[in-house]
């Protein structure tokens, strides 16, 4: 219809002056029209103002005296103007292209309605968690024990069969403690938390969290695309770490990186599972882990306090619902369980036979010492520190060497519940392991790597008192 596709159709005293302007500006000097020109002029474009004033003034007095002329004659700036009549053209067009269908609520809209409401969408957050924390314990709890006994009575009798003491059954038992560590208490709980974390993620629910967690990123002073590196965090703190580029200011990128890294990565959830929640139950895992975000939400807050700035808003678009194949999933669980396996496991079994030496050799009470001062604050045995060292390069470390640095798989028998939890907590903030502590140095430099770092040990340190102040007070 040439009436509407037609250059805008102007109400006669916003043509007037269009034409006006337009006679004014020489042909040639533009490479596009001079009725497009004098437009963007009476609209008062800044890089067009800027050419036109420099280059003919005489042109830039016209305009100002023909749009003061629009602005006493309607009551309104020409910006204004020329915006409204393209808003009833564009009305117009979409009027005659476009059809008013019947709306009705899909299933999308109805889940949503629930699942994204101010109130029973926290509601259904929780439980959603709290039935993955369920589903994970029950399949990891159930392979954990039985394939345990087994590594235990196997390691008895290869230890009778080389019948002796001196350094060789030391190294053996070390090396069959790392092996059995990664197969019967890192795996049985990593393989089913990455497969139900790469379901929600695939089903569409975790950009739901992300716009449900989207206020709390705010009232933390981040920017809404802070929960990018966040939800990465919780299967590995390298990518949540190379996440922060998406955040324009340095501020932003510092704060999320070091919030980033207290998330509970997939190898603090082996130290979460396989000693909280084995001995414990699966709701001290889950409370650790709700306690972790509360921790994450003052320490953010504390932060902001010292570097004040206005965060911008957040658009999300949310994907619709799908059933995501078996094969996706698996194969997403699978290129993160792959780093377990030929990264990980390999310096769980090098480090265990390493402790075997240093145990063999009486270096570890000298080492035990450098973590003395936290241990004793937290009031967990002074045998832990060793496996804290070596919990740098590994997380699981951590929760591995404690066999060796105990003698025992059973650490309900050497620890207290107490002792379990605050070690548990400590072990979810302090120190990023060395991967992470790189790619912080490649991403920020050296200086934010060592703040960082120093601030996950005092925030380490302060929660696990916390606990444990509060659990001598129950």
């Amino acid at each position: 219809d040439k009436k509407i596709v037609n250059p805008l159709q102007y109400s006669a005293e916003i043509e007037k002056a269009v034409g006006a302007i337009r006679k004014q500006i020489p042909q040639g000097d533009f490479r596009i029209s001079r009725r497009a020109i004098a437009i963007k002029l009476l609209e008062g474009d800044p890089a067009l103002n800027a050419k036109v004033s420099t280059e003919y003034p005489e042109i830039t007095l016209d305009v100002q005296e023909k749009a003061d002329r629009l602005c006493h004659l309607l009551s309104r700036q020409a910006v204004w103007l020329v915006a409204a009549e393209r808003q009833n053209l564009a009305r117009k067009i979409a009027a005659k292209v476009s059809e008013q269908g019947e709306s009705y609520m899909s299933l999308r809209d109805r889940l949503d309605d629930y699942l994204l409401h101010p109130f029973w969408g926290y509601v259904f957050l929780f439980l959603i968690i709290s039935f993955f924390f369920l589903a994970v314990y029950g399949i990891g709890g159930a392979i954990e024990d039985p394939v345990l006994s087994f590594f235990e009575g196997f390691s008895d009798r290869i230890l009778s069969f080389i019948n002796g003491g001196g350094l060789a059954p030391q190294l053996v038992a070390g090396i069959i403690q790392g092996f059995s560590g990664g197969l019967a208490i890192v795996l049985p709980y990593l393989v089913p938390f990455l497969l139900g974390l790469g379901f929600l993620e695939d089903i569409g629910y975790l950009t739901r969290i992300a716009f449900l967690m989207d206020a709390l990123m705010h009232r933390m002073g981040l920017h809404g695309k802070a929960i990018v590196p966040f939800i990465l965090g919780y299967g590995c703190s390298v990518p949540a770490i190379m996440s922060t580029r998406i955040m324009e200011e340095r501020r932003d990128r510092f704060l999320s990186a070091a919030l980033a890294t207290m998330i509970p990565c997939a190898a603090r959830l082996s130290v979460i599972f396989g000693l909280a929640a084995f001995y414990l139950g699966p709701w001290v895992a889950a409370g650790i882990y709700f306690y972790n975000l509360l921790v994450i939400a003052v320490t953010g807050r504390i932060i902001t306090k010292f570097m004040p700035e206005d965060s911008p808003g957040l658009i999300l678009e949310m994907p619709v619902y799908r059933m995501p194949t078996l094969r996706t999933v698996t194969a997403k669980a699978w290129f993160r369980i792959r780093e377990f396996v030929f990264e990980a496991w390999p310096i769980l079994i090098i480090g265990s036979a390493v402790l075997a030496l240093l145990n063999y050799y009486s270096v570890t009470p000298f080492l035990d010492q450098i973590f003395r001062p936290f241990t004793y604050l937290l009031g967990i045995p002074r045998e832990v520190g060793t496996p804290l060292i070596f919990g740098i390069f590994r997380k699981e470390l951590s929760l591995i060497m404690l066999a060796q640095a105990f003698g025992t798989n059973q650490f309900a028998i050497v620890m207290t519940p107490d002792q379990i939890i605050s070690y548990t907590v400590f072990v979810v903030f302090y120190i990023p392991c060395l991967a992470t502590m790189v790619t912080i140095k490649n991403e920020l430099g050296w200086k934010d790597m060592w703040l960082i770092t120093g601030l996950s040990l005092v925030v380490a340190l302060a929660a696990a008192l916390v606990v444990r102040l509060g659990l001598m007070m129950v």
